[in-house]
């Protein structure tokens, strides 16, 4: 074999097979010629085969991540006659799962990657790991879907884990697994996680930095936000827009002096950012600038069934607005003065009215400026997490009132049960395609996962809705985030419906395309957590 002859790639890849396999499966050998990366994996001890594969696995990840050695000589001296020796993974002492869930593991990774967070839970409630085989098709899609990094780092085991630290790309799983906490009250321990973060903070990519910041948060807010702080004028304007986003974890007045100098950051999405924080603190002097800017605007009087609200739109913009990020620009064909009304009032803490907030409520929704009123102060109220505000709001406002962005804030502040209260009262009583889908989207919300009895309703009214045959195609785009939000128990019941529907009528295709999604992932979780349920 010539030195240019090396199918690297194919080796690279035929060594991680062979330990994920095991050694004591497929022997390694080491490859042969002349290359000088050839020469190096030569040099190994291959008598000592998995030790000799963990040390030519990361020789080969680095070679992979320079490139070849006569472009980049300074990165990588592969023809160094000492090669870098990796430390064996720990054995797992954590049960692998069973082959049927390992079965309907690689049904999910291939079809349904909607379904991987809930089945992650269950593999990791039942105190299992995941075969090493779907290891790096898992850390691959943790890669494209972060919200699912967390729960792919519970199942990785040690084997995973060692996988993780050989590609840049997997270094999450490094990251997140140094913030889990142990079960040991070693403060040696503490100090090495932390360490950890600390050092992927000042060397790794741009996404790595920003999910070992948020996770320093989580450990240690201040010390995170000192090290950001300290060489925040030094990064990029990407980078300041992706780190500044890390901050939200264990937010606190604490971090107002740095975001209050982040308002005067020459990049527009960071002062937006900066202000929506501080909108979240009460305390905070941006906070406290907004009450005093909306007195002249907006004045409460008596209390009770007699308050009223007067109000005054601004008569022009005011630059010293800007710092605060109060826009300029109406949205979405709302008037200026209106606008600027509301953005301010999105900032007031709900404490400086002092009133009950169901007279609030019931005074601004009759008002003749009652589109700022209402999502000005129901701004406020997602913003600072009041459930008192948020039920009163919910309460005289409706789904067909609020944004639905802010709607959806809303009702995260209400528990479960009273979500579903909420929904119910909620549900159209007339025969109104729009609003039927509008509440059917509210029910699929942040894969919100309802109980056998409300999924049964859910289930009878998305049928009434099938029956009418509705000429829009995309009255109700998201067939997967409400067979995600069912209880898996009512798929049978599901199927039957179904069926019996179609020996009726033809549907569209839009709406066929909707069932084949909406019932194939239904069904697939169904028989997830009966495979779940026998096991146990």
């Amino acid at each position: 074999m010539s030195k240019t002859e090396f199918k690297a790639t194919e080796y690279w890849k035929d060594c991680l097979s062979t330990a994920l396999i095991g050694t004591d499966r497929r022997s390694p050998t080491a490859p042969k010629g002349e290359h000088p990366l050839v020469q190096l994996l030569q040099s190994l001890d291959w008598e000592q085969p998995a030790s000799a594969l963990l040390s030519a696995t990361s020789a080969m990840t680095q070679y992979q991540a320079v490139g070849t050695p006569s472009a980049n000589r300074n990165a990588l001296d592969i023809t160094s006659s000492e090669a870098t020796v990796v430390t064996l993974s720990e054995s797992d002492v954590i049960p692998c799962c069973s082959r049927r869930i390992s079965k309907y593991l690689g049904i999910t990774l291939s079809d349904y990657t909607e379904a991987a967070a809930e089945l992650l839970e269950l593999i990791a409630s039942a105190g299992q790991r995941v075969p090493p085989k779907w290891l790096p098709t898992l850390l691959t899609l943790g890669t494209n879907k972060p919200h699912l990094q967390p729960l792919i780092v519970a199942v990785l085991g040690n084997r995973g884990r060692w996988l993780a630290a050989q590609n840049p790309a997997w270094q999450y799983g490094c990251i997140l697994s140094a913030a889990i906490p142990k079960k040991t009250d070693d403060s040696e321990d503490d100090d090495a996680e932390l360490l950890a973060l600390q050092q992927q903070w000042e060397m790794g990519a741009r996404s790595e930095r920003r999910l070992a910041l948020r996770q320093w948060r989580t450990i240690d807010p201040s010390s995170a936000r000192e090290a950001l702080a300290e060489g925040w004028k030094r990064e990029s304007l990407r980078d300041r827009e992706a780190f500044i986003t890390a901050l939200s974890p264990q937010l606190s007045l604490a971090d107002e002096p740095f975001l209050e100098a982040a308002l005067s950051d020459r990049a527009s999405k960071i002062k937006r950012y900066a202000a929506d924080l501080l909108a979240t603190l009460p305390n905070s002097r941006l906070c406290q600038r907004a009450a005093e800017r909306i007195k002249p605007f907006i004045q409460i009087h008596n209390r009770g069934e007699q308050l009223t609200i007067d109000v005054a739109l601004p008569e022009k913009y005011d630059t010293t607005w800007a710092k605060d990020s109060i826009q300029r620009k109406s949205q979405n064909g709302e008037g200026e003065r209106a606008g600027w009304l509301r953005q301010m009032l999105g900032s007031v803490p709900l404490s400086t009215w002092d009133v009950d907030p169901e007279a609030v409520v019931r005074a601004a929704i009759v008002h003749e400026w009652r589109e700022p009123l209402i999502n000005g102060w129901a701004t406020a109220v997602g913003r600072q997490r009041s459930h008192r505000w948020a039920t009163a709001w919910l309460h005289h406002c409706g789904i067909y009132t609020l944004d639905e962005k802010i709607l959806k804030a809303l009702l995260s502040l209400l528990s479960p049960q009273e979500r579903e209260h909420y929904l119910r009262s909620q549900l159209p009583t007339k025969a109104n395609d729009q609003n039927l889908a509008h509440w059917l989207r509210l029910i699929a919300q942040d894969n919100q996962r309802w109980n056998f009895e409300f999924s049964r309703l859910i289930l009878a009214e998305l049928m009434k809705l099938l029956r009418r045959k509705p000429k829009y195609g995309d009255l109700f785009s998201p067939p997967i985030t409400l067979a995600m939000s069912l209880h898996p128990g009512i798929a049978p019941e599901a199927t039957t419906k179904v069926e019996k529907l179609l020996q009726t009528q033809v549907p569209t295709r839009a709406w066929q395309k909707f069932l084949d999604r909406f019932m194939g992932l239904l069904n697939h979780r169904w028989q997830i957590y009966q495979v779940f349920a026998n096991s146990s």
